[in-house]
């Protein structure tokens, strides 16, 4: 509590109380919202060949693609924010007997929501 504060009292009369039942709910309810979003979102990104590399329900979350993928393209017109956090390397088995690298340029961005939280 900061100097000069008065503390918050508990609500006391029915009709504060519903107030107060109320507000809780809707936080609840925009919190399930952005969960859904993030299960979205890791659903079109896995469809696409994409890696979502954040844990569960961060944002903004990392994504890596392909540098040839449309994917960031087309979540920013879904209405996401896409921040380009250039390129990454990661390995992985290699893609031919006659491409034996197992070295993989990848493009990082960090996907948010449009809007505050």
């Amino acid at each position: 509590m900061r100097p000069g504060q008065r503390p918050q009292r508990a609500p006391t009369t029915a009709k504060e109380i519903l107030a107060a039942e109320l507000r809780l709910r809707q936080t609840q309810d925009r919190k399930e919202q952005i969960r859904d979003l993030w299960q979205r979102l890791h659903m079109v990104v896995e469809d696409r060949a994409g890696t979502i590399t954040t844990a569960p329900y961060i944002w903004p979350a990392r994504l890596e693609v392909f540098p040839e993928s449309g994917l960031p393209v087309k979540l920013s017109q879904l209405g996401y924010v896409v921040v380009s956090r250039g390129q990454i390397t990661r390995i992985g088995p290699p893609k031919s007997k006659w491409d034996a690298s197992p070295f993989r340029i990848l493009e990082a961005y960090d996907i948010d929501l449009p809007g505050k939280r």
